[in-house]
């Protein structure tokens, strides 16, 4: 069973949905391994956040793991 949460951005609760492994075909081995995923919508925008499950990756490795997945989900850069 997928997991509901709630962030607030700018004052501004937003429902998360957390995604399926099978909702991150094709994501890889390691990012699935690093990160929880959750659906969100914020100001009409929908958007994919990605939790860490333990120490943040580095800037320039969170910048390559978001390139990757926004080609990969065709979401908006």
């Amino acid at each position: 069973m997928s997991e509901i949460k709630n962030i607030v951005i700018l004052g501004r609760t937003i429902p998360l949905q957390e995604r399926s492994k099978v909702q991150m075909k094709g994501a890889t081995v390691g990012d699935l391994i690093a990160y929880r995923f959750f659906d969100g919508v914020y100001l009409g925008v929908p958007m994919l956040f990605a939790e860490p499950k333990g120490e943040a990756a580095s800037p320039q490795n969170l910048s390559i793991t978001a390139s990757n997945l926004t080609s990969l989900f065709n979401l908006f850069a």
